[in-house]
Parts: C-alpha cells; sequence; structure tokens
C-alpha cells in the first residue's frame, strides 16, 4: 500500500475488513464477567461492577499482534466480538443458530462455545438490564415498545455516548486520582448514610484504578517475554518500547507522544470492559490534547512525522477491532458495527483562533490511506476554519466518506440551551456517539435514550390512535383522518398523537435510566467525569457537571411529505377523497390503487426541494416535536434534550409502519436523519441545504443529521472541490448543524449488490457512521441506494 505510512499493506487491510464482515463471537469475557458476579452476590452493585471489571482484566487473555505498537484488544483474540450477557441474554438463546446466516452483522461460533454460553446464561436470567426494563415498564409503554413507536437500544445495553477526560489521565495518571479518592474518603464519616454510599463508591473507584493498573502491567510482561524470544531486532526494539510504555501509563503521567497515545487508548479499552462495549464512547478532542505531546517529540527529534502517523495508524486499526454484538432488532437500528467514537477535529481555541495543528491534518491523512470504517471522524466547523483542513477531507472523503461536519456556532447554542457554562463550551466542546455536542469529560448523556418513530405516529393520526398492522390501541385517542372536518383539526390531533409517543417514550427512557442507575453504576467511567469524583456518587446520580439525556424524531422527510400530501391532495386539491386515501393505505397502493400513489407521488410537493409549502410544514412539526420532548425531566431533573437523527433506525423502525400518504411501500425505510425522503430530491443539493436549514436545528438540542449523496465527478477537479467548500459554507451559514456524506455512484452501489465478491472494501456512510456496504443487510443497501445523488 502506497500509503505514507510505511508498514501496512492492501493484504493487510483486506484481511482486517473480511475479519469484520464476519467476526467470531468471543465467549470468554462472558464466562469471566458471570464467575465475578456469581463470587460478589449480596455485596453494593458498584462493588460489584468494580470487581468485575478487576476480574477481567486480570483473566482476559490478552495478545500483542506482530503489527501493533499500541496495545490493548477486547477479545481475546482479534478483530473478534465480545458477548456480554448482562445487557440482554434473550436474544442469544432465540438467535443462536443463525448467528452465522442472518442478514447484516453475521457472527462465527463453534458449537462448544454454544453449549458454554447457554450454560452460563443460565445465571443471568431474571439479572439482565433487559429483564429489569422489561418487568418494570408501564403497560402501555411496553405495548409502544414491541409496536415500534418507541425504541431505546439501552433496553439491552449499558450505557455508553459519553467522552471521558482523558486528558487528566495522560498528564497526571490513575495515581493522582487514586490518591484524591484516599484523600475523600479519610474524610468521611461513615456514621452518616451519605457518607457511607460515598465509601463504597470511593472504594470502586480504587478498585478501578487497580484494574486498569493491573492490564497495562500485563501487556508489559508480555510485550517484555515476546521481545526476549524475538529473532527480528526491530521487532524486538518495538516490543521493550511497549513494555516500557505500558509499565508507565496509565498509573504514570505520560512523557512522550506514544505513551500519551498508550495510556488513552487503555482508558478508551477499559471503560469498554466495563460496559460490554456498548458504543458513542467518543474520544473528543484527540487533535488537541494529544497535541503537546506530539509537537514536543517532533521538535526534539524523538519521533519523525511518518513514525507519529505509525502509531495513529494503531490506534485506528484498534478501534475496528471494537465492535458489539447485536441482537437483530437493534443490528437493524445499528447495522455494521457502528461506534460513533469519533475524535473531533479542529474548532476554536480558547481564545477564538482556528484551533487546527498538524496533528489535525495527519489524522486525516492516516484516514484517507488506511480506509477503513472506524474510527470516524468529526469536523468542528467555523467560518475561519483552516482551508488545509477542507482540502484534506476533500481527499478524504472520496476514499472513506469521513469526515462529518458540525457546525460550531449551533453546538454552542445547543450546549448553551442545556445549561453549559460558556468557560466549558469554550475549551471543552464535542461530538459525541452520533451526532450531539458535549462538554468532554464533563458530561453524562445519554444522547440518545429513545427513539419516537413519527412514522407511526402519523399512521396512528390517520387511524384515531389504532394501530392499523395490529389492531391495537397505543396512541391517544384523536379523530381519524376520515373524521376530521378539515386539515387544521387533523393537523391538531396528529400533534396530540406526537405529545402521546413522546410521554411513552419518556416513561420508557426513565425506566431505563432508573434500572442503570441500580445495575449500572459504572464506576470506572463516572470517575473520569467531573464531578462524580468530588461529590463521590457514581454515573447516573446526576453527579456530572452537566446531565443531558436525548429524546430523537425519526423520519422527519417521511413525515413532512405525507402531511403536504394530506393537506394538498386530500384537503385543498381534492384530487383524492379521504376514504380512497386510507383504503389505499390499507391496500398498501396494491391495484386499484395505483393511481392513488401516482398523485401522492407527483402532485403534492416534496421536502428537500426548496419549495417553502412542504418545508414549512416539516419546519412546523419539527419544532412542535422539540418543544414537547423539552416539557420531559428525567430522574435526574434535567430536560429531555430532542433531536432529529436516527443512525439506521429510520431502516428498522420502518417495518413496524404501514404505507404512508407520500407515497412510501409498508415495511420500507422511513426517510434518515432530517434528510429528504429516499429520491424525491429533484432540484439538486443546494434546494436541498435551503429545505433542511428552514427547520430551526438549535431547538434540536442534541442535534440533528442531513446525509448527502454527491457524485464522485465532484471531487476529480479543483473546480468541484471548490463547489464543494462553497456548498458546505452555505449549509453552515444558512444555520445547519450537522451535515454528512457517501461520495459515491449509485450505479456502483447497485453493481456492489449484484456482484460484492467485487466490492471487498467499499466503504458507505450509513448515517452517523461508515461501515462496509456489502457488510450490510439487504433492507439498508437499498435504502443508501434509494438516496438522491446530487
Amino acid at each position: 500500500m502506497a500509503n505514507g505510512i510505511g508498514y501496512y499493506t492492501d493484504e493487510f487491510r483486506a484481511h482486517i475488513l473480511a475479519r469484520l464482515k464476519k467476526p467470531r463471537l468471543c465467549i470468554k469475557k462472558a464466562q469471566i464477567l458471570t464467575k465475578a458476579y456469581r463470587e460478589t452476590e449480596g455485596e453494593p452493585m458498584v462493588i460489584r461492577m468494580a470487581k468485575a471489571l478487576h476480574k477481567v482484566t486480570n483473566e482476559m487473555p490478552i495478545w500483542i499482534a506482530d503489527w501493533q505498537i499500541i496495545v490493548g484488544g477486547l477479545a481475546s483474540e482479534p478483530f473478534a466480538v465480545p458477548f456480554c450477557p448482562d445487557g440482554s441474554w434473550q436474544w442469544i438463546v432465540e438467535e443462536l443458530d443463525t448467528l452465522d446466516k442472518r442478514e447484516g452483522d453475521k457472527y462465527e461460533l463453534g458449537e462448544d462455545d454454544k453449549a458454554a454460553l447457554l450454560n452460563l446464561i443460565e445465571y443471568w436470567k431474571g439479572h439482565s438490564i433487559e429483564d429489569a426494563v422489561m418487568a418494570r415498564l408501564p403497560e402501555e409503554a411496553k405495548e409502544a415498545y414491541l409496536a415500534g413507536l418507541i425504541s431505546s437500544g439501552y433496553v439491552t445495553t449499558r450505557s455508553g455516548n459519553f467522552i471521558l477526560d482523558f486528558e487528566k489521565v495522560i498528564n497526571e495518571g490513575l495515581e493522582k486520582i487514586a490518591d484524591y479518592a484516599k484523600s475523600r474518603m479519610a474524610a468521611l464519616d461513615l456514621s452518616r448514610v451519605e457518607d457511607y454510599k460515598k465509601w463504597l463508591y470511593y472504594q470502586a473507584v480504587l478498585i478501578s484504578c487497580d484494574a486498569a493498573i493491573d492490564f497495562a502491567e500485563r501487556y508489559a510482561k508480555l510485550a517484555e517475554d515476546m521481545a526476549r524470544s524475538a529473532t527480528d531486532g526491530v521487532r524486538r526494539r518495538e516490543l521493550l518500547t511497549i513494555s516500557e510504555a505500558c509499565r508507565r501509563v496509565p498509573r504514570y503521567p505520560a512523557r512522550n507522544f506514544h505513551e500519551a497515545l498508550q495510556s488513552f487508548w487503555f482508558i478508551h479499552v477499559l471503560a469498554h470492559y466495563e460496559t460490554g462495549a456498548t458504543g458513542g464512547m467518543s474520544v473528543g478532542r484527540l487533535d488537541q490534547y494529544l497535541y503537546p505531546y506530539y509537537k514536543k517529540d517532533i521538535e526534539s527529534g524523538i519521533i519523525t512525522r511518518s513514525e507519529a502517523a505509525r502509531l495513529l495508524a494503531d490506534y485506528f486499526i484498534n478501534q475496528n477491532q471494537i465492535m458489539m454484538a447485536h441482537d437483530k432488532r437493534r443490528a437493524s437500528i445499528f447495522a455494521g458495527h457502528p461506534l460513533s467514537e469519533q475524535p473531533t477535529l479542529c474548532g476554536t481555541t480558547p481564545a477564538g483562533e482556528d484551533a487546527t495543528n498538524d496533528l489535525s491534518i495527519l489524522l486525516l491523512e492516516v484516514d484517507r490511506e488506511l480506509r477503513l470504517p472506524q474510527p470516524d471522524i468529526a469536523v468542528m466547523w467555523h467560518p475561519h476554519i483552516d482551508e488545509e483542513v477542507l482540502s484534506k477531507a476533500c481527499e478524504t472523503l472520496p476514499r472513506t466518506m469521513k469526515p462529518k461536519f458540525f457546525n460550531l456556532k449551533i453546538a454552542r447554542e445547543h450546549a448553551r440551551l442545556k445549561g453549559a457554562m460558556p468557560e466549558d463550551i469554550r475549551t471543552n466542546l464535542a461530538n459525541v456517539g452520533c451526532v450531539s455536542s458535549v462538554i468532554a469529560g464533563k458530561t453524562w448523556g445519554n444522547n440518545n435514550m429513545v427513539f419516537i418513530n413519527l412514522g407511526k405516529v402519523l399512521e396512528l393520526a390517520i387511524h384515531g390512535g389504532e394501530d392499523p398492522l395490529t389492531g391495537k390501541r397505543i396512541g391517544a385517542v384523536t379523530p381519524r383522518l376520515l373524521e376530521a372536518s378539515n386539515w387544521e383539526e387533523f393537523l391538531q390531533g396528529f400533534k396530540s398523537q406526537v405529545s402521546h409517543a413522546i410521554k411513552l417514550g419518556v416513561m420508557l427512557a426513565n425506566v431505563v435510566e432508573l434500572v442503570h442507575s441500580e445495575l449500572s453504576p459504572q464506576p470506572f467511567a463516572s470517575m473520569l467525569i467531573d464531578d462524580h469524583l468530588e461529590h463521590g456518587e457514581p454515573a447516573w446520580s446526576g453527579a456530572a457537571r452537566y446531565n443531558m439525556p436525548g429524546v430523537e424524531g425519526v423520519g422527519l422527510g417521511t413525515l413532512a411529505d405525507s402531511l403536504a400530501a394530506i393537506k394538498k391532495v386530500i384537503f385543498e386539491d381534492r384530487k383524492v377523497n379521504r376514504e380512497e386515501l386510507v383504503k389505499a393505505l390499507n391496500a398498501n397502493f396494491a391495484d386499484p390503487y395505483g393511481k392513488v400513489r401516482h398523485i401522492l407521488v407527483e402532485e403534492a410537493p416534496k421536502f428537500g426541494n426548496d419549495e417553502e409549502y412542504v418545508d414549512a410544514i416539516a419546519a412546523e412539526v419539527a419544532a412542535y416535536f422539540c418543544n414537547e420532548v423539552s416539557k420531559h425531566s428525567g430522574p435526574r431533573g434535567v430536560k429531555y434534550a430532542p433531536a432529529l437523527y436516527s443512525v439506521s433506525a429510520h431502516v428498522g423502525l420502518g417495518q413496524y409502519v404501514g404505507a404512508t400518504p407520500d407515497g412510501r411501500g409498508r415495511a420500507e425505510p422511513l426517510s434518515d436523519g432530517m434528510s429528504p425522503a429516499q429520491g424525491v430530491c429533484k432540484k439538486g443539493p443546494t434546494a436541498v441545504i435551503k429545505s433542511v436549514t428552514r427547520v430551526n436545528h438549535a431547538l434540536a438540542t442534541s442535534g440533528t443529521l442531513l446525509n448527502m449523496k454527491l457524485n464522485a465527478g465532484l471531487f476529480r477537479t479543483q473546480e468541484g472541490k471548490d463547489k464543494f467548500k462553497a456548498m458546505l459554507r452555505a449549509f453552515m451559514e444558512l444555520g445547519g448543524y450537522h451535515v454528512q456524506f457517501n461520495i459515491v455512484d449509485t450505479e456502483v452501489l447497485k453493481e456492489a449488490q449484484l456482484h460484492p465478491e467485487k466490492y471487498p472494501d467499499l466503504l458507505v456512510r450509513v448515517a452517523a457512521y461508515v461501515a462496509q456496504f456489502t457488510q450490510l443487510p439487504r433492507e439498508v443497501q437499498d435504502d443508501i441506494i434509494a438516496r438522491s445523488e446530487l
């Protein structure tokens, strides 16, 4: 591979991508975890989690691959997926024999491992997070969840969706954090109940610090042992360097770029060990907190730029080894092993100057050459962003579909509306998870607690609160479309359904949070988020400096087009009567209703074409959704933050929705994020931007997402690249928050779907993450193909 990194080959990259398509399901962690929880029955959960982490870090088989300098993995072998029964065990029983055959994310699992899994699962029956959530969920919310009106990834997994204070560990080391915890413990009065609770938490913190230090020491010893038997002199020196670094960090402050990167990576891996490899543990402003070490080493001659690139490449490859084992339903929402753990590049300094540095540029260069799905990369755009970064982005986008772009001005407004202090906004604002922006190292989410299926909400409004697919009432009692006297009455009924669905979603979010606070206090993660240590309280306690849970609306484009069709075609032009429409929807537009669908598709305006008629509807319902979400607070006493994005939930949730008045067929995907519906854009990218920015992005304080698909030819000339930069600037200046791109021709995607063997390394942007196209389920592939090519 002529990549400037000078080490990796095309064959090695092909090997990685092949492993990612069908990784082995590793049960070793599940076995150790189960043993740990058996041994700690009766102890406080915060102590049990810490002891479980320590047992896993002590007993998990570790390895150092021949390509690694930055070490630390999540499974017992490279590119394997750990299974974690503490979140959910039911799905593995139901899907055990189809894991290697199902659509999308497939896993290899031997017969012996299957038997071992079924044996250890017996312990978790009745004890998992999913068991607790479903047992406590009010019946009406449970019905809505089963019907696909509401959904949450955190029903079956522990929490991710945060950014740890990596900088603190890199600069100070865990020993200093442990000393602080000890000093706080010494001042406690254990006759006071609150102090006793803090004492338990600080014990858990100390155990967690020991777990991390012991984990690193195991790698130090392994590297040293491997160096003794190494026959290659270069590799022997590398192994000795690894050993020295692992004896130093994360226990003590890092002294150089290598140690800083290794310290960061250990903390990232250990956070995954604690939670069970959930996603959204983003890494914050990596180019800022690592830059002082990079700059010092470059200037002193300790390291060359190409050697730094090699270390960063190791990090990139390692990031691809962190994968989550998903059940079929969750895999339809998060198809392609998305992690959403991107570094946030650029932005501004606390003084307001552009923060781009050579490390920002180097990270984009490494991504361009490696062309791997993970990590994603976020660029925080502002009017004075360095032109070289945008040029590098233009070089990288057609190869990796990265980076994605965020508007710093809108991100700051989101943070302000959620209560962040100006100083924190200036210094530590970063992209977390898929879409949201938070204060790194000071915020506990989750920013995507619950998805609200807006397509299903519309379906309920049409049928007066009844689900036509099941006949059950899961919505509010409102006039059916057939009963509404006019457009305004129907729209009001729809809004009532939105409010009701949000209440059900909040019920689910509240139960999820209460269960997590009881079963998943996450002492390791919480000690690296201010102000848990200061208050002596674990995750979910509300002790974090900022608490920002979010609720997402899915399918805005489908919704806006459908409402515009009802308003114009049914109530205004009367080209289709209401009875006909309802019959056509129930028949999924089958004969004799093809003509009805034609009218709906061709004669109703479509969001994404700069048509104020439908854009105004989109803006109105989006604002209503955001305002309604903001009326609700969770167990930590903070308001839920609204969002308009879907990851790939628009595909999975679309399966729960019948035909819709925009002409979409039964069970087809909803529109993704807040993007226009698939295939409706007829007037080019500027029209899309004008439509999308008529929606107030600042109201959606947990984020918005616009996907755009551009013809690859745009980036083959300087004129095309300049047009792209101008379009990006226009989106930001008009008030857009987040935009990301697929730079691939539709015909290439169609060919890859028919002949996947010819396109083993084709990367696409699914939503706020990148995946291999041929790894995705057919319905997700179809969704990406159907997006308008601009």
